[in-house]
């Protein structure tokens, strides 16, 4: 059962990493910044924001095509009737 505190954050995959990248971006170059945060944290924080990029685009992919196999079948469907 979920308490009364919690809620469902919803928060599209291209603003979670736009507004990550600039997070991420700011801190390195500002070290008055950089430098409270733990040690490898840039790093780890890139290499996530990265990977997850990468598993969006290929998500996005995998839809197009299958749009394209979808409108493709219903053109031979509609030749064959």
């Amino acid at each position: 059962m979920k308490s009364n505190n919690q809620s469902n954050i919803h928060i599209p995959v291209a603003i979670l990493i736009g507004e990550g990248k600039l997070i991420t971006d700011g801190a390195a170059a500002h070290p008055e910044v950089s430098t409270r945060l733990p040690e490898g944290y840039l790093t780890q924080t890139g290499t996530v924001l990265t990977n997850l990029m990468t598993l969006s685009t290929g998500q996005k992919q995998q839809r197009g095509q299958a749009a394209v196999l979808r409108a493709f079948d219903a053109l031979i469907v509609k030749r064959r009737t």
